[in-house]
């Protein structure tokens, strides 16, 4: 009970030391919640093809859990309407990523969109060919 009582802030400067310290983890565990649950409903989601026209390597953000992140912006078309996504894929370092951001760039990809919302979309793991997005 004594070591409970101790981490708990008894003035109005420690609540706020409190939510500070912690408020970036809970954003970044609502990113990762809201991640996993687009892609999870992205398997119900109807395809289209699609083309990564463009890749970059760069530095993972705190939420991505990647030293290095290359990231794949890619186009589609639906019902005559153009639109984009982007999709990060993790790498163990700058050489992999810039590795991986190469091989995807110009390559054609299976696209999820949602159908009553065209504009959010998703690159799955398993709709590609070769069945990977970690080439």
């Amino acid at each position: 009970m004594f070591a409970v009582s101790r981490l708990m802030p008894h003035n109005i400067e420690g609540y706020f030391r409190l939510v500070r310290d912690f408020a970036p983890l809970l954003i970044g565990a609502g990113i990762a919640v809201r991640t996993w649950m687009k892609y999870r409903a992205a398997h119900s989601w109807p395809t289209t093809q699609g083309t990564v026209w463009s890749t970059q390597s760069r530095p993972g953000e705190r939420g991505e859990r990647a030293k290095w992140v290359a990231e794949l912006t890619y186009s589609y078309t639906v019902n005559g309407e153009y639109y984009s996504g982007t999709r990060p894929i993790k790498a163990r370092n700058e050489q992999e990523a810039d590795r991986i951001a190469a091989e995807w760039k110009a390559r054609n990809v299976s696209v999820r969109y949602e159908q009553s919302k065209p504009a959010s979309s998703a690159l799955l793991l398993e709709d590609q060919p070769g069945g990977t997005l970690l080439h």
